[in-house]
């Protein structure tokens, strides 16, 4: 119980519940969902998807790949911080 009370701020993030089951599920979410994306910008691969219209959803992407990025790093060095 007292090691519970000892979480500094930095680990209260979401990023401390990530195990490998959790993160394998969000990784295909976001492919999927990337995917999709990607299919709905280019109406199919009929057009560009580097319209200035499409702006945000392409940020939005990027920070949802950053996202996934760090959640596999901080997944991994917390897997070998327990070996």
């Amino acid at each position: 119980m007292e090691q519970r009370n000892k979480i500094n701020l930095k680990d209260k993030a979401l990023f401390h519940l990530i195990n490998k089951k959790r993160a394998v599920v969000l990784t295909a979410l976001w492919f999927i969902g990337g995917l999709l994306l990607l299919l709905a910008m280019s109406d199919l691969f009929t057009q560009s998807i580097f319209n200035k219209k499409y702006l945000l959803l392409q940020f939005l992407f990027l920070l949802n790949t950053l996202f996934i990025f760090k959640m596999w790093k901080v997944y991994i060095s917390k897997k070998k911080s327990l070996y």
